[in-house]
């Protein structure tokens, strides 16, 4: 339905430029032409409807699921969906994909390259976060093997939104809870579908994420206490909203809630599950588990990988004009004694130490939470980064706090279509063509990628009073064990990004 004819010739891809392009047999001179022509005569169009992904007959099987809703296309041929309320478990509106719910104010969709992403969030009608949402994930196997020490699965190659699925009501998401379609083309030869139940929201108290709580205690008499202990504690517990989507990646499936509580905190999940990668162990093969674990009872090998995700966060704090600010929190570690002399020392052992960024490089090179080389044991310390408003003392702030870092124990040389995996958080000058931390070719060039991470601030650009970005590395080390076959379960595997106010209110909103 669709052909472009691409030169190509030039050995720098910026260079390369679109000739021409078709479609429905008819030639344009660009997409935005195309797209005219649909606008000004679209009874000249033949109309591909999306396809459901969900049978009728299974949607009549089970009278427990609800109806999908319908959607129609606008003047623009976007797709418009209006989705009535009808008090169950999320108490807000849904127009378009633009969400409203108590304070929160946001847009919602899924992307083909890197799935569920949000745009222009708001709080109490207060800009926070541009644009968020996964950017990429890989998964890096090791074994003593030249194709195993080369094993590795870039999903940027595939597409995160791609392989996106459906939710199944009552088990991935709330019987009542709300369910937006997705429209998606995950490959050009396939067509577009479209995913009837790709995103879920419905409102929460769960107390292992985010359902605030405000506590209320005061001292009482013994001889006068009811319930519980003296100096009972009454408290109103606050709901949070869970917005929920579920990608599988071949093997892997890869969940992601995402919570918006009444505190104007932000938290990102993902909770990955799978069936893990397994070798043939031989009846000659001595046992060695530097690699995993060798299952006598199956005669297989459980393979040592790790999992990273990139999440993209475009913090506009109030507007675009912010400053990126470390805070370091150390301990401290071994002195000599003429250095004992000169510091003051409370006695409790730590201090706080505030800087702003002003370049782009200034952001130090770390490992783990400390620079390479440098004796953990000695200096102990815990780095925080925030992206905040204005330059005095007084600042409103956004922290971002990675809950699961995992630096790449990876050589430079193995990461360079990945290089974002050898920090916990990058901090970068947002630019249209950066964008994307990655390609659907990185995958294919693991030597020479046509998106090189590391670019983004090897320039050193100046990051006072500029549009920041944060791109935040969560991953984890998976140790197989017997327990993870045939299949892994999600019950520890959980890993979040959170944005929380930071001096942001005047007091907890």
């Amino acid at each position: 339905d669709i052909q472009m004819q691409v030169d190509i010739t030039d050995n720098n891809y910026e260079n390369w430029r679109l000739m021409n392009f078709w479609m429905q047999n008819r030639s344009f001179p660009s997409p935005q032409a195309a797209l005219q022509d649909f606008i000004k005569r679209p009874e000249s169009w033949i109309r591909q409807p999306f396809r459901r992904t969900l049978l009728d007959e299974r949607e009549m099987a089970n009278p427990y699921i609800p109806n999908a809703r319908t959607f129609n296309v606008n003047e623009q041929g976007m797709l418009k969906e209006d989705v009535p309320t009808d008090g169950g478990v999320f108490p807000g509106n849904v127009i378009n994909k633009h969400v409203r719910y108590r304070n929160w104010s946001f847009d919602v969709s899924v992307l083909r390259d890197s799935g569920l992403r949000f745009f222009n969030i708001t709080y109490k009608s207060r800009l926070m976060i541009a644009e968020a949402g996964l950017e990429d994930t890989v998964t890096m196997y090791v074994s003593d093997t030249p194709f195993m020490q080369r094993m590795l699965s870039l999903e940027s190659m595939y597409g995160v939104g791609a392989m996106w699925s459906e939710l199944s009501p009552g088990i991935d998401c709330p019987v009542d809870a709300v369910y937006l379609s997705v429209p998606m083309v995950p490959q050009p030869y396939t067509g577009p579908k479209t995913i009837l139940r790709g995103i879920c929201l419905y409102e929460s108290h769960a107390q292992n994420y985010e359902g605030a709580s405000r506590r209320f205690f005061t001292f009482s008499n013994p001889d006068s206490v009811v319930h519980g202990a003296p100096g009972y504690t009454t408290a109103e517990r606050e709901p949070s909203l869970y917005v929920v989507g579920i990608t599988a990646l071949f093997n892997y499936q890869y969940s992601f809630v995402n919570i918006f509580s009444p505190a104007g905190i932000v938290s990102m999940y993902v909770l990955p599950t799978g069936y893990v990668h397994v070798e043939k162990v031989s009846t000659q093969q001595l046992p060695d588990e530097r690699f995993g674990l060798i299952s006598k009872v199956w005669g297989l090998q459980f393979m040592l990988h790790t999992h990273n995700y990139l999440f993209y966060l475009d913090l506009d704090v109030l507007d675009e004009r912010n400053v990126a600010e470390e805070v370091e929190i150390s301990g401290v570690g071994e002195r000599s004694a003429e250095e004992d002399r000169d510091l003051k020392d409370s006695g409790f052992g730590i201090s706080m130490n505030r800087r702003t960024l002003q370049y782009e490089l200034d952001q130090e090179e770390f490992r783990g939470g400390d620079k390479v080389g440098e004796d953990v044991k000695t200096l102990p310390r815990l780095r925080r980064y925030r992206i905040c408003k204005g330059k005095a003392i007084d600042k409103h702030c956004l922290e971002v706090i990675n809950t699961a870092a995992l630096p790449s124990m990876f050589s430079e040389e193995t990461t360079r279509s990945y290089a974002w995996v050898r920090k916990g958080i990058w901090i970068s000058r947002y630019h249209e063509h950066e964008r994307s931390g990655s390609s659907i070719y990185n995958g294919v060039d693991l030597t020479d990628p046509v998106v090189d991470f590391t670019k983004f601030t090897s320039n050193n650009e100046s990051m006072i009073d500029e549009d920041l970005v944060v791109w935040a590395n969560v991953g984890f080390c998976h140790i197989p064990s017997n327990e993870d076959f045939p299949h892994t379960s999600t019950h520890y595997s959980t890993f979040s990004v959170v944005v929380k106010p930071f001096n942001f209110f005047d007091a907890t909103p």
